[in-house]
């Protein structure tokens, strides 16, 4: 799909070097919509960000605020309001 559509691109930036009229025809078509990405409903889907305070509030509901390591050490958020 990427290489036909800079075949596509690359003809239109012809075209338009030439200055050919077709370029200037409203009717004229020089991209296919199959091609084109969807982009806007990829945008409308995207996730909001989790930020480091929503992370902590997540753990402390969660987990009761504990953390266990690999090194069998616990660790504790500790909750500063």
């Amino acid at each position: 799909m990427e290489k036909a559509l800079s075949k596509d691109f690359f003809e239109v930036i012809s075209q338009l070097r030439k200055k050919d009229p077709k370029i200037y025809n409203p009717e004229v078509r020089f991209f296919n919509a199959e091609e084109e990405p969807s982009t806007s409903q990829e945008k409308k889907k995207k996730e909001k960000p989790i930020y480091l305070r929503d992370y902590e509030r997540k753990l402390i509901v969660e987990r009761g605020g504990v953390l266990s390591d690999e090194g069998n050490i616990s660790l504790v958020i500790a909750v500063v309001c």
